[in-house]
């Protein structure tokens, strides 16, 4: 079984920090894969994939 389901974080009123999907593949009545993936117009999506510094 497979699902997927949009997301996002925020407070009420707020636009959301972050929005995306998770995607959840179930085997034998149990998560056997969680992904998710963020959108690139998300700040949390941009903080993650700046290059690091040092």
């Amino acid at each position: 079984m497979r699902g997927a389901s949009p997301g996002g974080s925020a407070r009420p009123g707020e636009a959301p920090a972050y929005t995306g999907w998770d995607v959840i593949i179930v085997r034998d009545g149990r998560i056997a894969a969680l992904y998710v993936f963020l959108d690139e117009t998300s700040d949390e999506f941009r903080r993650s994939s700046a290059p690091t510094q040092g």
